[in-house]
């Protein structure tokens, strides 16, 4: 055998030494992107679901007491005003769950949040925000507390606002006279 042809075998020897690392670098690759995949769905659904028990937990606690259930039944299905105190209360409340529903949100656009759950909140957002009181809070300043889009979104979900704020000056307006 010449010296060339162990030159030539050493070249094919190293060139399939090569490819075999190439093969199983693609290999351990493919391997490590599944990996991450899953460890970011397992993260997106913990995180997906501490938020909504978080939030749940937040209104569940509205309703623990007899005083407390009573004063947002009021706040919420009832045209009966409210005291200063009861306004700030109230106030507060929707402060915490908005917020929330916005932490989801910013979750959401980051793909850091399931689609159910976000639509699932999105849902329950339009169901307050359709409430005369919960708008007359977001207009008088509710809105200042949040970032776009989600304000955006929220001041879409408000679309008797308008009506609302007219009955309130009428009423204001044949009280006085």
């Amino acid at each position: 055998m010449t010296l060339e042809s162990i030159y030539y075998i050493g070249q094919t020897v190293s060139v399939i030494a090569i490819l075999g690392t190439l093969v199983f670098v693609g290999i351990q690759v493919r391997h490590a992107r599944l990996q991450t995949e899953q460890a970011n769905t397992l993260a997106r659904a913990e995180m997906s679901q501490s938020a909504g028990l978080k939030i749940l937990e937040l209104v569940d606690s509205w309703y623990q007491t007899k005083e407390s259930a009573e004063f947002m039944h009021r706040a919420l299905l009832t045209d009966a005003p409210l005291s200063r105190a009861e306004k700030q209360r109230f106030g507060a409340r929707l402060l915490t769950l908005f917020t929330g529903i916005e932490v989801v949100a910013m979750l959401y656009r980051e793909d850091l949040c399931d689609q159910g759950l976000y639509d699932r909140l999105m849902i329950t957002s339009q169901v307050y925000c359709n409430r005369p009181q919960v708008q007359k809070w977001w207009h008088s300043g509710g809105r200042a507390f949040y970032l776009m889009p989600f304000r955006g979104t929220l001041d879409a979900m408000m679309p008797r606002a308008d009506a609302v704020d007219e009955a309130v000056a009428e009423g204001e307006a044949a009280a006085a006279a």
